[in-house]
């Protein structure tokens, strides 16, 4: 239930930063700033890894040709590679000046009344996709998986075992 309670925690504060981007607040331009800093930061440590890597002939199917390990290897440089170019193109995009005085513009519609929504398609798109994460929870409650190391049902397991051994 931890894991599962740490991912809906994500999924709620995606959402409250979609809202956040929706309704221009600088908090959630600093979140996504933060989130592409580090889908940046994962992608540049993935990357390498993934193309230095060497993978060794697998002894269970020896008729499995060599280059199919290269699929394996494009897979991965896919899975970081994506989430860099995300990142980068957030990073850039809401450190532009325009970008920066839209979300600095926050209060001063306090005295005006009710402000409109006003966000740029690439925020908005962005936007929803971070409150769309709300799926999330949805999916949450149908998958069971654990973290073994950090369950108590390791632990009390561990704990039966060391008696019954004695």
């Amino acid at each position: 239930m931890g894991a599962q309670g740490f991912l809906i925690c994500l999924s709620l504060f995606g959402m409250a930063t979609g809202i956040g981007l929706i309704y221009p607040r600088n908090w959630a331009r600093i979140s996504v700033l933060i989130w592409g800093g580090f889908s940046v930061f994962f992608g540049l440590i993935g990357i390498p890894i993934a193309f230095f890597t060497q993978f060794p002939p697998n002894p269970r199917s020896p008729a499995l040709p060599a280059e199919s390990m290269q699929v394996v290897r494009w897979f991965l440089l896919g899975i970081y590679g994506i989430p860099l170019l995300i990142g980068t193109w957030r990073l850039i995009l809401f450190n532009r000046k325009s970008v920066k005085a839209q979300f600095a513009r926050q209060g001063e519609s306090a005295d005006q009344g009710p402000r409109k929504l006003a966000c740029p398609l690439p925020i908005a798109v962005l936007a929803w996709f971070y409150f769309a994460s709300i799926l999330n929870l949805l999916f949450l409650t149908l998958l069971s998986f654990h973290f073994p190391l950090l369950s108590a049902r390791c632990l009390k397991l561990g704990i039966e075992l060391t008696l019954l051994s004695r």
